[in-house]
């Protein structure tokens, strides 16, 4: 019965990552021509209307000095002012580098104008990422219809997510097609990456999970009770590539029910009594 379950779940999880793709076509697939621009008039209506709350709550947040990021300005006035600088400066650099501009030649370039508020509030932290954004988002790498459902999400929350996005731009090419997913679960995923920061270990978990990524990602809703669990642990995974050893076979573990947190909890311990197993070359997991 267990067995089954598991199997039941990656069914499930299937048919959200399909359901996922199919939200993403949706307006694609009109009956005709005349519903297509109906539809497309009333998602960029509610998307722009989205976006615009994304500026109306970061002012709020602005004036209201609320969180570190925003106690630089004394005003919202002077935050505008910031922002309006800012976005000279970005398009300044547009105009003087024709690259970057050549890059913005992508059929999916017309989806980022009704995000344009949200942009406009946030681009004190975009600035110095623009350049990768162009060239590896855009510049019909196809990865914006992927980003762009979740734009309003990735904009509300860049004030976390930013630090880490060089290393999410250069790893986009794995990150795009799950950005719905990745974005459900970004409190889990921030601690672990947050935690990390700075130390020698930076990242060195998430690139061992990135060939499991497939996996790991449509599976959140069952690994995501024990990811705060393991968090003091990730030491002890990443020594000899422990994570990379195990992930091939980690379907089959959750297949057959697991779900003990404890285990989670006292990961250290199962690592200390058994973790050399995984250095047995040829043992059979």
């Amino acid at each position: 019965m267990r067995a089954r379950a598991g199997i039941l779940r990656t069914s499930i999880v299937k048919k959200q990552m399909e359901l996922q793709e199919l939200e993403r076509q949706i307006l694609c697939c009109s009956r005709n021509d005349d519903e297509t621009i109906a539809s497309k008039i009333f998602q960029s209506a509610k998307t722009f209307s989205a976006s615009t709350n994304v500026l109306i709550r970061k002012l709020v947040r602005v004036q209201t000095r609320e969180g570190p990021n925003n106690q630089k300005w004394n005003s919202v006035g002077q935050f505008v002012a910031s922002q309006t600088q800012t976005g000279a400066r970005i398009v300044t650099g547009l105009l003087a580098n024709t690259t970057r501009l050549q890059h913005l030649v992508d059929p999916q370039t017309p989806s980022l104008v009704p995000h344009v508020p949200g942009i406009l509030a946030r681009l004190d932290r975009l600035e110095s990422h623009v350049a990768p954004i162009l060239e590896r988002v855009l510049n019909n790498r196809q990865h914006l219809a992927s980003v762009e459902p979740y734009l309003g999400e990735v904009l509300e929350r860049l004030d976390d997510i930013e630090p880490h996005l060089p290393w999410i731009l250069d790893n986009i090419d794995t990150l795009a097609p799950y950005t719905g997913l990745l974005l459900k679960h970004i409190d889990e995923l921030l601690m672990y990456a947050n935690d990390d920061e700075g130390s020698e270990n930076s990242y060195k978990l998430a690139e061992q999970l990135l060939p499991y990524l497939e996996y790991y990602v449509s599976r959140l809703d069952l690994v995501g009770p024990h990811l705060p669990l393991l968090r003091p642990h990730v030491p002890l995974l990443l020594k000899h590539n422990r994570i990379a050893k195990v992930s091939p076979h980690i379907d089959r573990l959750f297949a057959k029910g697991y779900s003990d947190l404890s285990a989670s909890a006292n990961m250290d311990v199962l690592l200390f009594w058994f973790g050399w197993t995984l250095r047995v070359p040829g043992l059979p997991w």
